[in-house]
């Protein structure tokens, strides 16, 4: 082990002219003269008028561990066979875990702490982290011939990210977090740790299992069990992924929607007695519907029963006259760039990335358009503000992995979503960004993310809408799409220049600063001139994508058509926008005229159920859909808000039948209707919880690895279906009536 001098992380300057390191506890006895040197008597002891602070007893222990991991670092855990190690990796995570212990340890004393050293020391201890981290990067081929390097490594950092000192510093989380993404660029994914049709057997996954099965034994009485059943459910299967070895969003592949008739798993419903378990039904998935999605391998017989179940008819070859009719069609004019339910959803992930949000780190590969990647350092002063507005956003809207399909309430959605993002932008506007202070370029900054995250929202109903979407909308919230991009930069840029005048700032950071401002305005270039051949379709008369986007002759260019945009073109878009008058106008006739809701509430109400009018702007704000979630990450202690929640829009209610009087008599009539539906629901539920799983579940296989883990899916998938109507919230909501679609629709997007 190296005996390299390691200098006193709590002070102002640790080695003297000769490179010794000095005590940070100095001897009393050597304070003052030397009495061997200076014979002359000593004074009486006079009280000190200004007593230094008592040294903390517990400081010189946890500097001595520093110092032996520091040392450790520096040898590069080479000496490990001489320590008592088998390989460099028993070695790492030894010194890792003495690391998170010391700082664990070091974390306690810092709220009694007279001495004004313990916070110092803390933050010296976690930036080891860092090192470890650094040191680990050029080494990982070493590291991981340790079996299941990867999995120990996250096991001791998830007792970091649980910890409650990642409070006290936020680089708590971004150092663990470099480990995070060491780690998880070595996990293999559960498709390459099938062997022979297997799982790989674990200690930990039959501990978890055997977790799983004692939660038949719960006593349920109340819907704080059945959530709470629930929640230990999700839990058992997101350690199950880890027991695994495998990447813990592993989960997200299980994504079913367990609430509409025809998409719903057939094993939450039929008995493991029949086809339809195994193999599905129609679209409805079955339990080897899972197991490929989780990479495991059926037979060619079961994969043709598979088939058989879903019904695939193949397609038609097409016939000459199809072919000719083909060949005859007119070439469409392409938008300046297009997106994808696809390249929507990696646009969310990539705001999520930024925001740590659920603790995903990682980026998607590929983007659509995308904005200059900003400076980890900045992302983590803003990551908590960007988490508070996605939850703010997600409870108020709806969450992307679930989005509500009824036309009416998509529709509704875009609406509100429209407006949200009108006021984001004026109140961007307003602010003066290039010559203004640091707490409104935080605001602009703030509103600049949310505008991304809305605009990805709107785009995700727009283009899963049915029936389609008008190419003329889609154009224009593409075009937006690119503005609010542009903002996003503008924004970002904006506080990067200010921080270049500061003084404080190093001449490496200014360089690293400038060199963003420049990448950005070079996107913000290419981003305006997709901006403007958008509007010179719109001065042509061109719908991209759409009718009015067809040419008459093969050979003929836009260029031709610019050239000359008064011709048939033109009168061909101008007919075009005619006959959509035309149709809006009949349909107005057809439908009876939306009443005030101050002159006749009665029928102005009934417009809103039949989906002809809305709920009032002010009460559609009322505030988030009822929820539950655990009071602290890793802690199985929920909050119910449903009783709050009620109180709090009672309270809204009355306020607002008292100011504006019996227009909004309905509206509280209806809420308090709506709120015996719920009940009832809820009364539903134990009578189909307490059966404990679908039909003939107690005969579900047992025996292998995959076979636990199918149970449990199972069992949780059951238990979410039958939970579902009183579980409200973030990705659990439910609608009550078919004609009342006030709450988002039921979904499992939160946990799987």
């Amino acid at each position: 082990m190296s005996s390299h001098p390691v200098s006193d992380p709590t002070a102002d300057s640790g080695q003297n002219g000769n490179g010794e390191t000095g005590d940070l506890l100095e001897d009393p006895v050597l304070d003052g003269p030397d009495p061997v040197l200076d014979p002359s008597p000593s004074p009486a002891p006079q009280p000190n008028p200004n007593p230094e602070p008592v040294e903390d007893a517990r400081l010189a222990p946890w500097i001595d561990r520093v110092t032996q991991i520091e040392n450790e670092l520096y040898a590069g855990f080479v000496d490990y066979e001489a320590i008592g190690h088998s390989t460099m990796g028993t070695y790492f995570l030894s010194s890792y875990s003495d690391l998170t212990g010391v700082i664990r340890e070091i974390s306690t004393g810092i709220a009694g702490d007279k001495t004004g050293k313990v916070r110092p020391l803390f933050t010296h201890t976690v930036g080891l982290i860092r090192r470890f981290a650094e040191f680990a990067t050029p080494n990982i081929d070493e590291l991981r011939k340790l079996k299941d390097f990867h999995y120990k490594l996250k096991k001791r950092n998830r007792d970091i990210f649980m910890a409650p000192y990642i409070t006290f510093d936020p680089n708590v989380t971004h150092y663990a977090g470099l480990l995070e993404d060491l780690a998880s660029s070595i996990t293999p994914t559960i498709n390459e740790i099938w062997t022979n049709g297997e799982l790989p057997y674990h200690k930990s996954f039959q501990q978890t299992f055997e977790r799983f099965l004692t939660l038949d034994k719960r006593r349920l009485g109340s819907e704080h069990d059945y959530r709470h059943l629930c929640f230990l459910s999700q839990q058992c299967i997101e350690n199950a992924w880890i027991a695994l070895r495998v990447p813990s969003d592993t989960y997200w592949r299980l994504r079913v929607d367990l609430f509409k008739d025809h998409l719903r798993p057939t094993y939450v419903e039929y008995s493991c007695k029949t086809d339809e378990f195994l193999y599905g039904k129609g679209k409805r998935p079955g339990m080897l519907n899972i197991k490929l999605l989780l990479g495991g391998q059926i037979t060619p017989e079961q994969q043709k029963r598979l088939d058989q179940a879903k019904g695939d008819t193949k397609k038609r070859p097409a016939s000459s006259k199809d072919q000719e009719q083909s060949n005859t069609k007119k070439r469409r004019i392409e938008r300046p760039y297009s997106m994808t339910i696809e390249d929507v959803e990696a646009d969310i992930l990539d705001i999520y990335s930024d925001a740590w949000f659920r603790m995903l780190r990682q980026k998607p590969t590929k983007l659509v358009t995308p904005t200059v990647q900003n400076r980890e350092n900045t992302l983590l002063a803003y990551r908590e503000d960007f988490t508070r507005r996605l939850r703010y956003y997600r409870r108020t809207f709806f969450q992307p992995e679930e989005p509500p399909t009824d036309y009416h309430k998509r529709a509704g959605h875009i609406m509100r979503l429209k407006e949200e993002m009108a006021e984001l932008r004026k109140d961007f506007d307003r602010r003066a960004i290039a010559t203004t202070s640091a707490s409104i370029i935080k605001e602009a900054r703030l509103d600049a993310f949310s505008l991304k995250f809305l605009q990805s929202l709107h785009l995700k109903l727009l283009l899963g809408q049915d029936p389609p979407a008008s190419n003329q909308e889609i154009n224009q919230a593409l075009k937006d799409r690119l503005s609010d991009w542009i903002l996003f930069e503008r924004a970002w840029s904006a506080g990067d220049i200010k921080s270049t005048a500061l003084e404080r700032t190093s001449a490496a950071t200014k360089e690293l600063l400038r060199s963003l401002v420049r990448r950005r305005r070079q996107n913000i270039n290419h981003l305006s001139e997709l901006v403007e051949q958008f509007r010179e379709l719109e001065i042509l008369g061109f719908e991209a994508g759409g009718k009015e986007g067809r040419v008459d002759k093969p050979e003929e260019t836009i260029q031709d058509s610019e050239a000359n945009p008064t011709t048939e073109t033109r009168k061909e878009g101008e007919q075009s926008q005619k006959q959509q008058d035309q149709i809006k106008q009949q349909q107005q006739q057809q439908e009876p005229p939306v009443p005030s809701a101050r002159e006749n509430p009665q029928a102005y109400f009934a417009a809103v159920v039949e989906g002809r009018a809305s709920y009032p702007l002010e009460l559609r704000k009322i505030g988030a859909v009822p929820s539950i979630e655990k009071r602290r990450f890793g802690r199985s202690v929920y909050v119910d808000y449903q009783l709050e929640e009620r109180e709090k829009e009672r309270a809204v209610m009355k306020v607002k039948v008292d100011a504006i009087g019996d227009p909004m008599k309905p509206f509280q009539e209806e809420q308090e209707r709506r709120y015996a539906r719920e009940d009832a629901v809820a009364a539903n539920v134990t009578t189909e919880i307490a059966k404990g799983g679908p039909p003939d579940h107690d005969s579900l296989p047992t025996e292998t690895v995959w076979d636990k883990l199918a149970y449990m899916i199972v069992l949780t998938h059951w238990r979410f279906y039958r939970v579902g109507p009183i579980i409200h919230g973030p990705g659990f909501s439910v609608t009550l009536d078919p004609e009342i679609e006030e709450l988002e629709r039921l979904g499992v997007g939160e946990l799987f």
